[in-house]
């Protein structure tokens, strides 16, 4: 079984965004298409400016703690129209098209 580590996206990971981002089986998914290096800069600037504006929630990347290798990303999203009533967050995660996640 893997140990994993979720650590936010900080400034100095731009690269590891843009393998998922830029990966066409991943954003298939998400947003039916890979995007672009100048496209990604912009979204992970707001991303990193987001990341700051809370302790706990944001945009994470999820790393094998064995291997210290980036596997994918996780957000931990703070549900701004039922926070107040339940106090709850929603997590979602987003795999890498090619790991193998059975696995983890």
């Amino acid at each position: 079984m893997h140990q994993l580590n979720l650590v936010k996206f900080d400034s100095v990971d731009v690269d590891d965004y843009f393998s998922l981002v830029s990966n066409k089986q991943v954003m298939a998914m998400i947003t039916e298409r890979a995007i672009s290096f100048e496209e990604a800069a912009v979204n992970f600037k707001k991303l990193v400016n987001r990341n700051k504006t809370f302790q706990h929630f944001g945009t994470y990347k999820v790393i094998d703690m064995k291997t210290k290798e980036f596997l994918s990303s996780g957000n931990i999203i703070l549900n701004e129209k039922i926070m107040p009533k339940l106090k709850s967050a929603i997590c979602c995660y987003h795999n890498i098209g090619e790991k193998n996640t059975e696995d983890l």
